[in-house]
């Protein structure tokens, strides 16, 4: 047991007083004297810990509130602190392993289930976050937080059928909730159930007042994707103005974009995209979506590669069938459709855009301690083999999906296209497929997307950013093709909606599998799949041309742009 005597009490007291009133620098001076006379008082942890959370620091509560959290002897509301320190400053993995002990010791509180659902949730572990939220909404269907966090892991985990059979049965608990209302019209858009979305949307405007505008911009969008597009503008014109955050303004003037861009209105889509991505670029514009920092890593890597002759790498790695293949190219490359055509093979898994790839190459930068590409010179043939292992596992944390095991994994996300020399180092005869499109489409189809920032994609902020950064991904990947000695097909978005069946078929054989019709079958398999990129309204439908060449309609905002893109142009085999 903690040392709780008088003056053990009396300083504990102390700490708390000050940090209720606000003293946070003299509650922490407090907290850590206590701990310098009595190292691991679980008592003085938990203040510490809530002292650095509330003071907003969280990142650094996360330890001593994990260190409490592991002494029997802590008071019971250190799980519910860490909880929310480790999430605010996405640390879910202490809060995981403190919850994950916690539910062993009392596997029917639902508090804690859902409290470990939502932090695995955070982890990326969806298909592990779903058993506990279950049993916590079974145990407590009051608890609404429970499942929308349970709505969001069936989502996350691929199943949006599932996830919206959930918000049925969460709104039998809860029919005045306007939030599980909205996550079920959501919902039922993504499945392509308009009926059923139109009618839950109405219903959580019913419960949340006119001023609820997420589910009036769903409305606009269910408009749109029947074609009822002067619906859909009479929707959307008096929020454009109106709408309470500059958020929703960005998404109703991406909407509006797309409605002037079918209705053959160029200039007023082009200025309705150029003001959502300007609102999108103030809005996030930090350290964590630098759009320099891309271009540094770009930068780094064409240095490497351009000082590279012929790579002394092995040709040749203890592959075989279940070789990865990896599926890269620039966004919005139609990588979205062919990974639906891939995935509808029985002998293959697409992986869903994880980013094992990158954490595996960070963790082995972080343990030979070199930076960027050169890092992979600095280990054997052996420790590759064993990288090699480790990104096999990240990826199995990540997917947390039942793979057969005669399955092989396509590994699709667009930009490992930057990473590629990790591919060859750790997978030196995996297939690369690299997805093209005319680099004019590319580049105004990602300059007309207002995506999540990170900091590849806060360059989309301009047309004339987003060329800069398409230029400087596709011209580092000309490089890679002629250097780096892998095993590659590109792969034509213009080809692919052209002849389906041909590309795919030169696909399946590149990749070194026996054809199957299941391959043309994709949509019916995509119906229940949640679709993460912006292309899930278009795949699941028939296969059309209408995006081929649309920058043409465009031409003058491109005029200014010929002499960065036309080498591409040239390049990869498109009419000027």
């Amino acid at each position: 047991m903690p040392d709780m005597s008088p003056s053990v009490r009396r300083a504990l007291g102390q700490i708390a007083a000050a940090g209720k009133a606000g003293r946070f620098g003299d509650a922490e001076r407090l907290a850590r004297g206590v701990l310098s006379q009595h190292p691991g008082h679980p008592h003085a942890l938990l203040l510490l810990g809530q002292t650095l959370h509330h003071a907003g620091r969280s990142a650094e509560a996360v330890d001593p509130l994990a260190q409490a959290a592991a002494d029997p002897g802590t008071p019971p509301q250190v799980l519910a602190v860490l909880f929310q320190a480790g999430l605010k400053a996405d640390r879910p993995g202490p809060v995981v392993d403190a919850l994950e002990r916690a539910v062993a010791d009392a596997p029917d509180d639902g508090r804690l289930l859902a409290m470990l659902g939502a932090a695995l949730g955070a982890a990326g572990r969806q298909h592990d976050a779903i058993a506990p939220l279950a049993r916590a909404t079974a145990l407590d269907p009051a608890n609404e937080q429970a499942w929308l966090a349970l709505l969001r892991a069936h989502q996350e985990a691929g199943d949006a059928r599932r996830a919206h059979e959930a918000a049925r049965d969460a709104l039998a608990h809860h029919d005045g909730s306007v939030a599980l209302w909205a996550r079920r019209a959501e919902l039922a858009e993504l499945l392509d159930d308009f009926a059923d979305a139109r009618a839950a949307a109405d219903r959580a405007i019913a419960l949340g007042g006119p001023d609820r505008i997420g589910p009036r911009l769903l409305l606009a969008r269910v408009d749109a994707r029947e074609q009822r597009f002067e619906e859909a503008e009479a929707r959307l014109r008096p929020l454009l103005e109106t709408a309470p955050a500059d958020r929703d303004r960005v998404t109703v003037a991406t909407l509006l974009a797309e409605i002037c861009d079918r209705g053959d209105r160029p200039d007023e889509a082009m200025g309705l995209w150029a003001d959502a991505q300007a609102r999108m670029h103030a809005l996030t514009r930090g350290h964590q979506t630098d759009p320099d920092h891309a271009v540094r890593i770009l930068d780094g890597y064409r240095r490497w590669i351009e000082t590279r002759g012929d790579l002394a790498w092995p040709r040749s790695a203890a592959g075989g069938a279940d070789t990865p293949v990896f599926f890269v190219g620039f966004p919005r490359s139609g990588t979205t459709l062919v990974e639906q055509m891939l995935a509808a093979h029985p002998r293959l898994v697409t992986t869903g855009e994880q980013p094992a790839l990158s954490r595996t190459f960070r963790e082995l930068q972080r343990e030979v301690g070199v930076e960027g590409p050169a890092a992979l010179e600095a280990i054997s043939d052996a420790e590759a083999a064993v990288w090699a292992r480790r990104y096999r596992a990240t990826l199995a944390t990540l997917m947390r999906a039942d793979i057969p095991d005669d399955a092989r994994v396509v590994d699709k996300l667009p930009l490992n296209l930057v990473h590629l020399p990790v591919v060859r180092r750790l997978f030196p005869e995996a297939p690369v497929i690299v997805a093209l499109r005319d680099p004019r489409d590319c580049c105004l189809s990602c300059f007309a997307q207002v995506f999540e920032p990170n900091i590849w994609m806060s360059n989309f902020h301009s047309l004339e950013r987003t060329a800069d950064i398409y230029a400087r991904c596709m011209s580092l990947w000309l490089a890679y093709r002629d250097t780096l000695g892998l095993r590659w097909l590109e792969s034509r978005y213009e080809d692919v909606v052209a002849d389906p069946e041909a590309a795919a078929r030169r696909l399946i054989a590149f990749v070194g599998e026996d054809w199957d019709d299941q391959v043309l079958a994709y949509r019916a398999a995509a119906a229940d799949r949640y679709i993460r990129t912006p292309s899930y309204t278009g795949v699941r439908g028939a296969i059309h041309g209408r995006s081929v060449a649309r920058w043409r309609r465009y031409a003058a905002h491109f005029e200014p742009l010929r002499a960065r893109l036309g080498p591409l142009v040239e390049a990869f085999g498109y009419d000027p």
